[in-house]
Parts: structure tokens; C-alpha cells; sequence
């Protein structure tokens, strides 16, 4: 996707954040798609680099398969960044289509990625607004009660 958004002349520009061994991918970008990606790959992540890399994206692409779930997807809600996930159970049961992110098929056609990023990034700032309101009412400290109140009165 880094190489035909960058053969397309599109200006977008990307992050790749993680601790996994990645260099057979960075070595395929091409000289147009390194130039505009900002890699970031120490041995051990911290939160804080994540949380920096989310706060500075004007979305988060999420495109894993075969996983049920991911704490990134919190964690840019957190950050207000509208997230890009792919149409998985566990995956999109916090991205709300179109409020803040987009789901995209399976199949991960640059067509529907290249217009999906442009989606969010035509309705960032709601989507941002949007993003922040979702972790504050699912996963913000505020709303302990309601998910864990149950446990609670059953150990009484």
C-alpha cells in the first residue's frame, strides 16, 4: 500500500511501529515509499512510543487477519486517531464504520484501502472526536463500574 499511494502521487505519508523483525518488508518499499515511511523498530516497544506514533496519525491502519483482538485499537481510540481495521470479529466491535474509522474486506484491494484512507482522512476531525468518545465510554477508567461491577457483587 506505501508503494502504490506513493506511485499514485498520492501525499500520504506512514509509520510502521513494532518490535517484529520487518526487514524483508522495508526492503521491498521503493525509493518514493521509503522516503515516506517513518520506521520505527526498537528491540522492545515501550507504550510511550506507541502512544507517540498514535497521536501523531491521522489514522492507524489495523489490518491484521486471523487474530481475535488488538490492544492498538484502544490505544488509538485513546489518542482520538481513527483506526483502519479489516472486517474480523474482535477486530471491529470498537470501530464504528464510517464515525471512527473504516472496515475494509478481507481481500485488501489498494483500491479499497487507498479509498478508505481517504474517507478518513476527508472526516478526520469528527472521526477524532468520534474515536476519543468510544474509549471514554468503553474502556475509560469512569466506566469500570459497568464492565467489572458484575464480578464485584458475585464475589461480594
Amino acid at each position: 500500500m506505501i508503494n502504490e499511494s506513493a506511485r499514485r502521487g498520492f501525499g500520504y505519508e506512514f509509520q510502521i511501529v513494532t518490535a517484529s523483525e520487518i526487514g524483508r518488508w522495508v526492503g521491498e518499499l521503493t525509493p518514493d515509499g521509503r522516503a515516506r515511511t517513518r520506521i520505527v523498530n526498537p528491540a522492545v516497544l515501550s507504550d510511550e512510543a506507541i502512544a507517540r506514533a498514535l497521536k501523531e496519525s491521522v489514522a492507524v491502519l489495523c489490518l491484521h487477519a486471523n487474530v481475535t483482538q488488538s490492544g492498538v485499537i484502544p490505544m488509538a481510540l485513546m489518542q482520538g486517531t481513527p483506526v483502519m481495521v479489516r472486517d474480523e470479529a474482535g477486530l471491529t466491535q470498537h470501530v464504528l464504520e464510517g464515525e471512527t474509522g473504516k472496515v475494509v474486506g478481507g481481500e485488501l484491494e489498494p483500491e479499497e484501502l487507498l479509498a478508505a484512507m481517504a474517507a478518513v482522512e476527508g472526516n478526520q476531525p469528527a472521526m477524532s472526536a468520534a474515536a476519543r468518545r468510544v474509549y471514554e465510554a468503553e474502556f475509560d477508567a469512569g466506566c469500570w463500574a459497568g464492565q467489572y461491577g458484575w464480578l464485584i457483587d458475585l464475589l461480594g
